[in-house]
């Protein structure tokens, strides 16, 4: 079970954390991977309620906080919420993922990803609220609270007024980089394949907050759905242009392929995550691609755009 793997990761962090609190480079950079895979994987993992209790730990120090309140990735600690678990989100946070003193440097999983803190960091609140929500249709109209309604309006805002930090030269504006000045060729490819990379994830964002959350229907999202492929593609040109190698981030192409209505951009983004998938080697591209047409043909079927990817995994 990948989900237990990752929770056997997380515990040997925090036991090797309480032995040895000052981290190097190298473990900065496995703590780093391990914190991308676990979003990732919270943010599309169907839960089974009777399983639950196998996937939690509860030895950790213990708060009456909520995880939403004071982490920076919430969705880290959902199954331990959902069982009622008070452990202590904060110091667990902190021992797994060492943050900049200067807030100006990218953290070490950016630096790997290209992905900003800000923007994963909306990734995982919008994870956590997904399965609050997903909680909560039984006992609140809607499936939220006073509360969590006022918490999924800030987050809603914060993700609609996000801001692509890589804004193309075309744009004629300030380049926004991190590191010198100058800028170099380097520099340049980087924010030349970074900008459309961060697009795609910024309106896969967006489909993802209005489909999990707010249960938007699919038919009004279609324009994200539209920008999400539009820029992947350009995002595939510019890495055949510039011969970049590195491997392709399977989660916008499958949020967007999901919620794809138009036979079309069905088959654009089915070709796009086929083609990612040889280049890099990534099977969850394959994976991604195989339930996104389970999901056109469960809509297929039923005639309903309101089918999602978590009914057809559930």
């Amino acid at each position: 079970m990948y989900k237990r793997q990752l929770l056997d990761a997380e515990r040997f962090i925090y036991m090797q954390s309480l032995k040895k609190p000052k981290q190097s480079r190298k473990v900065n950079m496995l703590h780093s991977i391990y914190l991308y895979l676990r979003i990732i994987e919270e943010s599309t993992f169907t839960p089974v309620e009777d399983a639950q209790s196998q996937l939690v730990d509860h030895s950790y120090a213990m708060t009456s906080e909520t995880p939403s309140e004071i982490c920076r990735y919430p969705s880290l600690w959902t199954d331990r919420v959902k069982l009622g678990s008070n452990m202590d989100f904060h110091e667990m946070e902190t021992r797994l993922v060492k943050f900049p003193v200067d807030q100006t440097e990218p953290t070490m999983f950016e630096q790997i990803y290209g992905i900003p803190e800000s923007l994963f960091r909306l990734i995982s609140h919008a994870t956590h609220l997904a399965d609050e929500v997903r909680r909560g249709r039984s006992v609140y109209p809607g499936g939220m609270s006073q509360d969590l309604a006022e918490r999924a309006k800030t987050i809603e805002t914060k993700i609609c007024e996000w801001k692509n930090p890589y804004k193309l030269l075309a744009e004629k504006q300030t380049l926004i980089v991190y590191g010198p000045s100058e800028r170099s060729d380097k520099i340049e490819v980087r924010t030349d394949l970074l900008y459309n990379f961060l697009e795609a994830m910024h309106c896969a964002l967006i489909i993802y907050f209005y489909r999990r959350v707010r249960d938007t229907n699919a038919t009004t999202l279609q324009h994200y759905v539209s920008k999400t492929i539009h820029h992947l593609l350009e995002h595939e040109k510019k890495k055949n242009m510039y011969g970049d190698t590195s491997a392709y981030v399977a989660w916008p192409g499958f949020i967007a392929a999901c919620e794809a209505l138009d036979p079309v951009q069905r088959e654009q983004i089915s070709a796009f995550m086929f083609r990612a998938g040889q280049q890099s080697g990534v099977g969850s591209l394959f994976v991604a691609a195989d339930v996104a047409t389970k999901v056109w043909a469960a809509r297929d079927e039923t005639g309903s755009v309101d089918v999602s990817w978590s009914d057809v995994l559930a």
